[in-house]
């Protein structure tokens, strides 16, 4: 079995995410998404991790930090 290699640099990704508008980031999430679900699933339906699948959930970190969801007591 092969070594699954990810070569994705969190910190320049995390800033680079920051720094994006909120069009930017929804335009960016949606790339990934369309990169990262056609290919979601390898053999026997086990999800694979990609880089982009690592990118589209640094994505949605980031969307979930700007907007919490407020809780109702």
């Amino acid at each position: 079995m092969r070594e699954l290699e990810l070569s994705v640099d969190l910190d320049a990704l995390r800033d680079r995410l920051k720094s994006m508008s909120d069009d930017e980031l929804v335009k960016f999430g949606k790339e990934m998404t369309k990169l990262v679900y056609p290919f979601t699933h390898g053999i026997y339906s086990k999800q694979t991790i990609s880089a982009f699948s690592i990118q589209l959930c640094e994505a949605q970190d980031e969307w979930r930090r700007r907007y919490p969801k407020t809780r109702k007591a």
